[in-house]
C-alpha cells in the first residue's frame, strides 16, 4: 500500500518547463501555476529561471509559488530575480 498518492497529475516537469519558452504570457503563468501544484522540489530551479521572465505577471507568479518553498536558492530568486 502507498501512503500518498497524488490525487491529480498535472504534468510531466519537462512538458511543463517548455511552456515556460512560449511567447504567450498567460501560457507561461499558467505554467508556473502548474509546476508548483505538482508539489515537487524538482521544480524549484525551474522556478527559480523563471523568475527572470521578461513579465511582471509572470514574475509575480512565479515569486508567489516560490514562497510554498524553502531554501537558498529560493530565497536568491526572490530576491535577485532569476535567469540573467
Amino acid at each position: 500500500m502507498i501512503a500518498f498518492e497524488p490525487f491529480e497529475a498535472f504534468g510531466d516537469l519537462d512538458e511543463i518547463s517548455e511552456r515556460l519558452e512560449s511567447a504567450d504570457r498567460a501560457v507561461r503563468r499558467l505554467a508556473v501555476i502548474d509546476l508548483v501544484e505538482t508539489s515537487s522540489v524538482e521544480a524549484i530551479p525551474v522556478l527559480v529561471w523563471a523568475a527572470g521572465d521578461p513579465d511582471a505577471d509572470v514574475r509575480l507568479q512565479t515569486a508567489m509559488a516560490l514562497g510554498q518553498f524553502d531554501g537558498v536558492d529560493v530565497a536568491e530568486a526572490l530576491v535577485g530575480g532569476g535567469r540573467r
